[in-house]
């Protein structure tokens, strides 16, 4: 490319001068005659003189000067013919295609590399569709295109906006990426296009491959993008599925109260919505409260399934209403409440529970009565729910065998169900063997200043062979439910009866109380040993005292009073145990022939901090006064606790402050020790 250039400067510059070398020869031959002639006295413009010359002098200036001028001519051919030919050889051995046209864009050469690819040797071959053709090369783009080429300087680059594509005749098609500039033709007659056309159709193949790729690429993101909402439209669709499910599993449909489930749940959330921790949470210190309706099914039975569902709903409501932010209320089954609380919230609730016992749900047109049994039991953080759970649906079974609409869990209650089985075969053994033994814990007066023994009530105990001396909570339900209930019953008749009488004996004038069951009221063959044994020996009136659980009045009051009014015949001293743990109300107590009330020990446990227990204890020696009962406080454990019935007129105290229950012969000391102390 350098030696055409380099030629094209000959061509250009040294062949003109060949020309003007000439003309200064001929024209320096000119001079020099004019200067001889001048030399030899003449004018030289003097066409006389200028005839003068030589005759073949002329023509052979002419002759010689026509010579130089030709071959410069010549010579300038032949540069210029070769200068294009070394162009054209160059441009032949580009890989590229190359056409040039002229200014007005007529062929002037086409590169064999131009053939090779489109088949075309000149511009008539486009003529023939045999060739092929260019697609996207119509006339009027064609003539936008030479406009803007026609202004272009000579040297500058131009690019076509998009790649030619050339169609051949078996239908493949070609593209090509087309530069074009002008040149100065090697022959000085004006300018040539020079265009270069570069092969891009593999580099348009794979771009149409990627762009192939792309689509198929955004197709299936598009797919994907419409498959994931579906995805996740079903998501949420089984996630409020799951949801619901979760809901009916955890959560009453009726209610909307937790359910066993739900309770096992709160478990694995950090927080609740009521400020409580529940059994075996840290810091963990409550009651928890069985709420039960035994009687349930006879609503389902007798009305409907739908009125025992709204019935069901009434009651949560009215449970709600008794509770304080800080409680978890749960529906374990489809008749029981479990409620969780703060230990020093549980006497609150447990009277608000208590009172919904008079409660009235009305379902139109029925008004149906709250008929419920009450379990407390404590737990703490040892305790899992499992066993909170366990404690009260024991103590459950407990209240429904002993009638009572109030129970509390005791301590121990769990081992004497596993060893119930084997107790019960081992009553009679135990008659036989006299295992059973009374103890008597002494009754102190609370109003003489001395504290002086004035009673005892008389306690069975079970002196087992192998797990040593049982008290009664540990026994007294599997004796009840047993063969062996009568005699065991006319065995504590008896033996009070005879320590009442030795004790007379012995010159100790003492009341001795004994507790009668639910059954024994009803057991007319032990008002016959009742009977016998005070006329046998001389019993006086009210040296005996028959104790009556609060609970026990649950039954017909007619029946009820009948059969206090038969043992009242023996004149023996009838006592109300527990009072305030039942449902029983004041009118329906007061029918009943009775003599004392014995306040449960739940109302005297921790009096002197609580304002609560003292409104209670005192309006219930209040009324007790009124009906000419007298009062006796259980449970005392604590001196504050005494001082403080003391101060409200409680006559009677009995707990482990003033002495724990003893054996006869202790008790008996004690009788002595007391006697001796007063004599003195």
């Amino acid at each position: 490319m350098g030696q055409l250039m380099y030629e094209s400067f000959l061509f250009k510059v040294f062949l003109p001068i060949w020309s003007w070398v000439a003309i200064t020869v001929t024209l320096a031959v000119l001079v020099v005659v004019g200067s001889i002639i001048y030399l030899g006295g003449g004018d030289p413009f003097d066409p006389l003189r200028l005839l003068s010359i030589p005759a073949s002098t002329i023509p052979t200036t002419f002759i010689a000067t026509y010579w130089i001028l030709s071959k410069g001519e010549r010579q300038r051919k032949v540069l210029i013919e070769k200068q294009i030919s070394s162009f054209k050889t160059f441009l032949d051995c580009q890989s590229t295609a190359i056409l040039i046209q002229r200014e007005d864009f007529s062929w002037y050469y086409v590169s064999d590399a131009y053939q090779a690819q489109t088949g075309l040797s000149s511009i008539d071959d486009l003529k023939d569709p045999l060739h092929g053709c260019w697609e996207n090369r119509d006339a009027e783009t064609v003539h936008k295109d030479r406009e803007v080429l026609r202004d272009l300087p000579t040297g500058v680059v131009s690019e076509l906006a998009e790649p030619l594509v050339f169609r051949k005749a078996m239908g493949d098609r070609l593209y090509f990426k087309v530069t074009s500039k002008w040149i100065e033709n090697p022959n000085g007659e004006g300018r040539l296009l020079l265009n270069n056309l570069e092969n891009i159709t593999e580099l348009v193949a794979q771009q149409q491959r990627i762009q192939d790729q792309a689509n198929i690429l955004e197709n299936q993101k598009e797919e994907l993008a419409e498959a994931l909402e579906k995805q996740v439209e079903l998501s949420l669709a089984v996630q409020e599925s799951n949801q619901a499910l979760i809901d009916s599993l955890l959560i009453n449909e009726r209610t909307g109260l937790p359910n066993y489930r739900g309770i096992k749940h709160l478990y694995d959330v950090e927080s609740t919505t009521a400020q409580i921790a529940l059994p075996g949470q840290p810091d963990a210190r409550g009651s928890l409260f069985l709420f039960a309706l035994p009687k349930f099914s006879e609503i389902q039975q007798m009305l409907s399934l739908e009125v025992a569902a709204q019935f069901i709903v009434g009651v949560a409501e009215l449970i709600k209403q008794c509770l304080r932010k800080e409680s978890v209320l749960t529906q374990i089954s489809a008749d029981q409440f479990c409620i969780f609380t703060h230990a020093d919230k549980s006497m609150a609730i447990q009277d608000g529970l208590l009172l919904l016992n008079r409660s009235v749900v009305e379902i139109a047109p029925y008004k149906l009565p709250v008929d419920s049994v009450l379990i407390e039991a404590p737990y703490n953080q040892d305790s899992t729910l499992d066993e909170a759970l366990s404690r009260v649906f024991l103590a459950y079974q407990d209240a429904l065998r002993l009638k009572r609409p109030f129970h509390r869990y005791e301590p121990g209650l769990t081992d004497r169900r596993k060893d119930s089985t084997q107790y019960a075969g081992e009553l009679e053994r135990a008659l036989e063997n006299g295992e059973f033994e009374l103890f008597f814990q002494p009754k102190y007066s609370l109003q003489d200043g001395a504290r002086s023994i004035i009673g005892a009530e008389s306690l069975i105990r079970w002196n087992h062979p192998a797990d040593g001396l049982l008290t009664p909570a540990q026994f007294i339900d599997i004796v009840e439910n047993s063969n062996a209930r009568r005699a065991v019953s006319e065995f504590v008749i008896r033996n009070s009866v005879k320590a009442f009488c030795e004790l007379r004996d012995l010159g100790f004038k003492q009341q001795i109380s004994l507790n009668l069951s639910s059954y024994d009221l009803t057991d007319l063959s032990l008002y016959s040993v009742i009977d016998r044994l005070i006329n046998e020996n001389a019993i006086g009136s009210r040296d005996l005292q028959l104790e009556v659980l609060e609970s026990d009045t649950s039954h017909d009051v007619d029946t009820l009073q009948r059969a206090i009014a038969a043992l009242k015949v023996y004149d023996v001293s009838i006592a109300l145990d527990d009072f305030g743990t039942g449902r029983s109300s004041l009118s329906y107590i007061s029918k009943l022939p009775i003599d004392t009330l014995k306040i449960d020990r739940s109302f005297i446990q921790d009096i002197d901090s609580s304002e609560q227990n003292q409104i209670i204890v005192e309006s219930i020696v209040e009324i007790a006064g009124r009906f000419g009962w007298k009062v006796v406080a259980e449970g005392i454990e604590r001196e504050e606790e005494a001082q403080v019935c003391t101060r409200f007129g409680v006559a009677v105290g009995q707990g482990y402050l003033l002495s724990r229950p003893l054996r006869f012969s202790d008790y008996v000391e004690k009788l002595e020790r007391e006697k001796s102390s007063h004599s003195v």
